[in-house]
């Protein structure tokens, strides 16, 4: 069976697009519901005890070591080949590995947080050093399951399905939310809440999981076809993918330190509203680029390199378009938005803003590329170049903050993304077989064939 026929692309793009952009606006729901309901129910030191215990927790999301993506990926280049085996090969030997990775941390952390006093490490007061452990062990558990959901995601990805995989991720945990908040008003404590998210989670995992089996029988979890060989061939891609959620935090976290430390709390405030208001523009295009991660890994898998060129090409073009007006209207209206949405507590400073918003359209250019070696699992040699230059990048906004205040910390962040931009780029073009001088002139042809061109390539 076919699941990446060419007649389909267009509506796969655009559903994918759309299932991404219902998860922001999922994410902007909870983000602004969440704080007044917290406040209201628990005020303003319970909440900050409970971000703190949550806190914890969230690492373990990254324990899969970047098994699923990696999967992912493969299991589309096997489907597009028509070679289902080789896709439940992946998907059970990925699953298997993920859950014997997620059963030993349970056995580790049952002891750890029996033995170790979170409560009074953590300087937490409105819980009791029970309802502590059970919190940390229900939130362990509430994002190691979130581990299985990720390979459900990945299952919805090896057969076309993308847009609908990440709409029951987002639904999943729009609900949960509920879930929790109706735990929250109903005056439950701390390890109320925190149940809460795991029965909404566990409600609809089994609901996401039953529309898999209706989509693709086939693909079941098990043991049967899982093997220690695919588990190696895939470490390498999986542990070089690591390297971007690290490299993202040491340009996110690694970033606002520097800039408490240089420069003080106030400045750290300022520069996350303003970063926060010109990452809009970046998340949108992300929104645009994850739609034709798939896409892209079916091409290469089908060994179609001239319709893979075709998407990436247009996938640049439509990133640079899309981030183009996105920093215009920005730029021109930030002023406005700051005003409104802080009630003028931040001051306008046109000149950060428009640096910021520089930075965030350097990224949108070579996302698409970045996002094209990704999803054929060729991606060590730039992950290498990533860890290093965000590493780089932390170290010259200490200097540069000293001398220039918060415009050198911005500064910083765009001189060491044009390195990146060229890297990720070259290893693109050569992946696809394009050229530089095609590559530029791709940006001056219209933005709004794209999905038309695209549909009949």
């Amino acid at each position: 069976m076919d699941y990446f026929p060419r007649h389909g692309l267009k509506r796969r793009l655009l559903t994918g697009f759309g299932a991404n952009m219902y998860g922001q606006a999922v994410t902007f729901i909870i983000q602004l519901a969440s704080v007044p309901l917290f406040l209201h129910f628990w005020g303003i030191e319970k909440y900050g005890e409970w971000l703190i215990l949550s806190a914890v927790p969230s690492y373990l999301s990254m324990s899969d070591l970047g098994f699923a993506s990696v999967a992912g990926n493969e299991m589309a280049m096997a489907t597009s080949s028509q070679d289902q085996e080789r896709a439940l090969g992946v998907f059970q030997s990925t699953w298997v590995m993920i859950t014997v990775v997620s059963a030993a941390f349970v056995v580790v952390i049952i002891p750890v947080v029996y033995l170790v006093p979170f409560g009074n490490l953590l300087n937490v007061h409105a819980a009791s050093p029970h309802e502590v452990r059970v919190v940390l062990l229900l939130l362990s558990a509430y994002v190691l399951l979130g581990l299985q959901g990720g390979m459900l995601s990945q299952g919805f990805r090896a057969i076309g399905k993308y847009g609908k995989g990440t709409a029951w991720g987002n639904s999943s945990r729009l609900f949960e939310w509920i879930i929790a908040m109706a735990a929250l008003s109903l005056g439950y404590g701390m390890a109320g809440v925190a149940a809460g998210f795991i029965i909404g989670r566990v409600i609809f995992y089994i609901l996401w999981w039953y529309s898999l089996h209706r989509d693709a029988a086939w693909l079941q979890f098990g043991f049967r076809f899982a093997h220690v060989a695919i588990i190696r061939r895939l470490l390498r891609p999986s542990i070089a993918f690591m390297s971007f959620p690290l490299g993202l935090a040491l340009g996110i976290q690694g970033i606002v330190l520097i800039i408490g430390v240089v420069l003080g709390p106030a400045a750290v405030a300022i520069f996350s509203v303003y970063r926060t208001l010109t990452r809009a523009v970046v998340q949108v295009v992300t929104a645009t680029n994850q739609a034709f991660w798939p896409e892209l890994s079916a091409a290469m898998g089908k060994g179609d390199v001239g319709l893979a060129r075709k998407l990436y090409l247009e996938s640049s073009r439509v990133s640079l378009w899309l981030g183009l007006i996105g920093v215009v209207a920005i730029g021109f209206g930030g002023g406005n938005i700051l005003a409104f949405w802080t009630h003028k507590a931040i001051g306008s400073d046109p000149m950060l803003l428009w640096l910021l918003l520089c930075s965030a359209l350097e990224q949108i250019t070579w996302q698409s590329s970045w996002i094209t070696l990704m999803s054929v699992n060729k991606h060590q040699r730039f992950s290498i170049s990533f860890l290093a230059f965000r590493g780089i990048g932390v170290i010259l906004a200490w200097v540069l903050a000293i001398e220039f205040q918060i415009y050198g910390v911005v500064i910083s962040l765009i001189a060491i993304d044009f390195p990146l931009l060229y890297d990720a780029t070259n290893q693109a073009l050569k992946l696809t077989g394009e050229t530089w001088q095609s590559y530029l002139q791709n940006f001056l042809k219209s933005p709004w064939i794209t999905l038309k061109r695209v549909s009949r390539a």
